[in-house]
C-alpha cells in the first residue's frame, strides 16, 4: 500500500454535530485537487458524542482514521496525530475554524514547494478584544524568542516528514504551536505564511477566553526560561 502523500490531523472536542460536515468538506476539496492523503480524527477530552462520530466516519471513508487517545489537551491531540501520521508531507490544524478552501490552498503551496513550511496567518478576528489579545501574545513571543511570526497559534501548520525536529514535539498543551514556531527558528527552516480570514467556530465552545490567554502569557515565559536553562547547559 502506498502511503499517502499529506496526513491531515483533525483534533475534535464536543464536536459532534459538526464533525460529518467539518470532514465531509475537507474530503471534497482533497480529492477535487488530486491529493493523496488521509485525514486523522483525533477526539480530545470530549463529554458529547465526538468519539462515537468519529470512529463511524472512519468506518465509512477508506482513508479517514480515528485515533482515539487517553489524555487530553491540544498539543496532546496533536502530538499523537503526528506520531500516527504516514505521509510524507503532515499538517494539523484547528478544526472548528479551518476552512476547506483554506486547507487546499495551504496543502497545495506546500506540495509544490518541497522543503518548506507552510502555515496559516489569520489577518482578523472577529473580536477586538481577541485580536488584542493576540497581539500581545505574539509580540511576547517575538521579543522573548526571536519569532518573526505575527500569528504563532495559526493553523494550518504543514512541515515535510524529513523535518525530524518537528516530529518531535515535547509539548502537550497549548505551547505546542509556540514550541513549533520555536524549532521552526531554531533549526533555520524557512517558513511561509498564507493568510487566511478568521472564521466562526463550528461546534464547541472556544477556550480562549481570559484565564486562557494568561495562562498563555505566563507559558511563554516559562517556555523562554526553559529554552535559556537549556541553551546554557549545552
Amino acid at each position: 500500500m502506498t502511503a499517502p502523500c499529506v496526513s491531515v490531523i483533525l483534533p475534535f472536542s464536543d464536536q459532534a454535530g459538526y464533525i460529518r460536515e467539518i470532514v465531509g468538506g475537507h474530503v471534497a476539496a482533497l480529492a477535487e485537487s488530486g491529493i493523496a492523503y488521509e485525514i486523522i480524527l483525533v477526539p480530545n477530552g470530549s463529554v458529547d458524542n465526538t468519539s462515537a462520530v468519529c470512529r463511524a466516519l472512519a468506518a465509512q471513508l477508506p482513508d479517514v482514521h480515528c485515533l482515539e487517545i487517553e489524555g487530553h489537551g491540544w498539543g496532546c491531540a496533536v502530538r499523537s496525530g503526528i506520531a500516527a501520521a504516514a505521509g510524507t508531507l503532515i499538517c494539523y490544524t484547528n478544526s472548528a475554524r479551518t476552512q476547506s478552501d483554506d486547507l487546499k490552498r495551504i496543502l497545495g503551496y506546500a506540495r509544490n514547494n518541497p522543503g518548506l513550511i507552510v502555515k496559516a496567518t489569520r489577518i482578523n478576528r472577529h473580536s477586538r478584544i481577541r485580536q488584542f489579545g493576540s497581539f500581545l501574545y505574539n509580540m511576547l513571543c517575538g521579543t522573548l524568542l526571536g519569532l518573526s511570526t505575527h500569528d504563532v497559534n495559526g493553523t494550518p501548520k504543514v512541515f515535510p516528514r524529513s523535518a525530524s525536529t518537528l516530529r518531535n514535539l515535547q509539548r502537550e498543551d497549548d505551547l505546542i504551536d509556540l514550541e513549533f514556531m520555536w524549532r521552526c527558528a531554531r533549526g533555520a527552516l524557512k517558513v511561509v505564511e498564507i493568510p487566511v480570514h478568521g472564521n466562526d467556530r463550528r461546534g464547541g465552545s472556544s477556550t480562549t477566553g481570559g484565564k486562557t490567554a494568561w495562562r498563555l502569557y505566563i507559558g511563554a515565559i516559562r517556555f523562554w526560561r526553559q529554552v535559556r536553562i537549556e541553551s546554557r547547559g549545552q
